[in-house]
């Protein structure tokens, strides 16, 4: 499950780009792994959970600052927003209480008006986090109900933050979570609900802009290294696991929502939002064949789909996501 969303710098080609990355981060995979289905839960001391996954976000609308629908650009053309990414994530049990995560993401952005393209291919913002299983501290609950802390810092990779589209807003985030999970024994069921806070610093070091003349650059804009907002955070989800644990079934939400009301809309040819407010919901499916054919090897590689689309928001595309990955979770 993907924890789960033009032109960078002169960029090798995808095919390069790809390979280059996998090896660098191959080696990490087995160092730092992600959970397969919920946030609340941590992996055993040794245990590993990665997915690869690939994304087909397309979007033709977006809302307003103020929360109104409208075509993506003014003049309107097809499928003006498309983000076709690449992403690893990985977790790691380093002990039974804490898990070590990662998730890279090789963005290829394409934003499309009836005068220009505009294409990024590029290493985005790496997320390197940690997951605490708050019962070990606390003792207030045990099986079914299961409590967790997540962290996470968002770390931009070097890329041009000034190039249109970029692969990232350039800067820090720093979120913390709480995730409350129950494992309905009666049934092949589970729920979890979460809620936290993402701290959007102005701290840009980690990311570079190019000197550039806006209006004859026609892929660069000028540096702003501004404010993006704080935003609250809040997830829920329920998931099913019917034929032995042979499928996994979600219903998903996300909602990020900043602390300050947007006041104005973001660029179109670079949607990098100034607070911004959205719900997603959706859903997902994962098949194990595996343990649908009583195999007995390989009984936790995954095929996956998830899909999400976004009927509430403002200052931000209105977006149909679509994730299809490969899941493998292993003991060290």
């Amino acid at each position: 499950m993907f924890r789960p969303a033009i032109r960078a710098a002169a960029m090798p080609d995808m095919a390069a780009l790809i390979g280059a990355v996998l090896l660098a981060i191959l080696p990490l995979s087995a160092l730092v792994p992600t959970s397969a289905s919920a946030q609340a839960w941590t992996q055993g001391a040794g245990q590993t959970y990665t997915k690869f996954s690939y994304s087909s976000i397309t979007a033709s609308d977006r809302y307003t600052f103020d929360g109104r629908q409208v075509d993506y650009n003014e003049s309107q053309a097809a499928t003006p927003f498309q983000d076709r990414s690449l992403y690893l994530y990985t977790e790691l049990g380093v002990t039974d209480d804490v898990t070590l995560v990662l998730n890279v993401p090789i963005k290829r952005l394409t934003i499309r008006s009836p005068t220009f393209r505009y294409e990024t291919q590029a290493l985005g913002s790496v997320k390197l986090g940690g997951r605490y299983d708050l019962d070990a501290l606390l003792g207030v609950l045990g099986p079914p109900d299961q409590l967790a802390l997540n962290g996470t810092a968002t770390l931009p990779t070097g890329y041009t933050r000034n190039y249109r589209p970029s692969a990232g807003p350039g800067q820090v985030n720093l979120s913390l979570t709480v995730d409350y999970g129950r494992s309905l024994s009666a049934l092949p069921l589970y729920v979890q609900v979460g809620a936290g806070f993402r701290y959007r610093s102005g701290w840009y070091g980690l990311s570079r802009a190019k000197p550039c003349q806006p209006g004859s650059d026609i892929d660069c804009l000028a540096d702003q290294t501004e404010d993006l907002g704080d935003e609250w955070l809040a997830s829920a989800e329920i998931g099913a696991t019917p034929f032995g644990g042979g499928m996994l079934v979600q219903g998903l939400t996300r909602a990020t929502w900043s602390v300050r009301s947007p006041q104005t809309s973001f660029l179109a040819s670079n949607p990098v939002p100034k607070r911004r407010r959205s719900v997603k919901v959706g859903g997902g499916l994962t098949v194990y064949p595996s343990r649908l054919l009583g195999a007995g090897v390989l009984s936790t590689l995954g095929i996956g789909v998830q899909a999400y689309w976004t009927p509430v928001g403002r200052n931000t595309i209105r977006s149909r996501d679509l994730f299809v990955g490969v899941e493998y979770s292993t003991a060290l």
